[in-house]
């Protein structure tokens, strides 16, 4: 008898899947539930898909957590901007130069939080925007590079993207401080 039963429910379950899968209001349903995860799945996959300019600023952002003395207590305030500058002064192969700036805070050692303007030259640290004085440099050609930053920025503020040639600033991104904030784990507080 317990047989009989089995084999009433697998053949009852198998006729329902049958029917299912072959009438036409199902395959609509399935089609359309398949495409609901595509569509998420790639909409996920684009937002945390990251551009050319928000993985430089990303590098820069983690590499200033790493040079902290608590790197776990860092915040980033605000967004983070990438310029393009033009220096006419420079030798050739290095007139183009490309400056990160973003504000951040964290702990010193003493656990008082501080907050800072750090300053990038392609992936290289030069200085705090808002705190540098010449003795904080090794060689005189490197605080000319973070005058040379500190000039970008002022002008960038001053005037902005150059259409006509006035400004050596000719390209500006403002990159998102709370995706980079996501993506490496920190806090993010609007400055």
């Amino acid at each position: 008898m317990a047989n009989n039963i089995n084999d009433f429910s697998n053949n009852s379950l198998s006729s329902i899947t049958k029917n299912l899968l072959t009438s036409k209001k199902s395959k609509i349903i399935c089609a359309a539930i398949l495409l609901m995860f595509i569509v998420v799945g790639i909409f996920v996959f684009n937002a945390n898909k990251l551009s050319y300019e928000e993985k430089w600023a990303l590098h820069n952002v983690e590499k200033y957590q790493s040079m902290l003395k608590d790197p776990d207590s860092m915040v980033l305030r605000g967004d983070i901007l990438i310029l393009w500058y033009w220096d006419d002064d420079a030798e050739a192969g290095d007139k183009m130069k490309q400056y990160t700036y973003f504000i951040a805070s964290g702990n010193n050692s003493f656990g008082a939080s501080i907050q800072s303007m750090p300053c990038f030259k392609g992936y290289i640290y030069l200085a705090d925007l808002d705190d540098y004085k010449e003795d904080d440099f090794d060689t005189t050609e490197d605080y000319i590079e973070m005058l040379k930053a500190d000039v970008a920025f002022k002008r960038y503020k001053a005037v902005g993207v150059s259409k006509d040639g006035n400004s050596s600033v000719f390209r500006a991104e403002i990159i998102s401080g709370k995706k980079i904030a996501r993506k490496l784990h920190i806090d993010y507080k609007e400055n």
